[in-house]
């Protein structure tokens, strides 16, 4: 029950504060010469990792207790959480190469959709 309570705590506070920086004018990722902002930049990637990974966390802990009710709690949570980060790595990847335009997202998406299975297959 901890587990949940702690990756709903963080997931809920970075949302809100995400939520709150992209609907502040100041918050823009190309400063006023045109170039990036990598602070702001830095700072909503944390925030958006955090997030992803708390949800993804959340899910797949809550899919193997109820597949694997059997099995330890402590063995089950370490496997949601490798399972999370490897997809929220995949995820957060794509949006960077989307957002610095060397992937398209079209393309991008396949892509992470067959290293997905791979990964998940093999």
């Amino acid at each position: 029950m901890k587990f949940f309570l702690a990756l709903s705590f963080l997931f809920v506070s970075s949302v809100g504060f995400l939520y709150y920086l992209l609907n502040n004018q100041n918050f823009l990722p190309l400063d006023p010469i045109s170039g990036y902002n990598w602070l702001n930049i830095s700072v909503f990637l944390f925030l958006a990792i955090v997030a992803v990974l708390s949800l993804f966390s959340m899910i797949f802990a809550g899919i193997a207790i109820f597949r694997h009710k059997e099995e330890l709690k402590n063995k089950i949570f370490s496997n949601s959480v490798k399972n999370s980060l490897l997809f929220t790595i995949a995820a957060l990847l794509f949006v960077v190469l989307n957002f610095f335009h060397i992937l398209n997202i079209e393309w991008g998406a396949l892509i992470l959709l067959v290293v997905l299975i791979a990964i998940l297959v093999i």
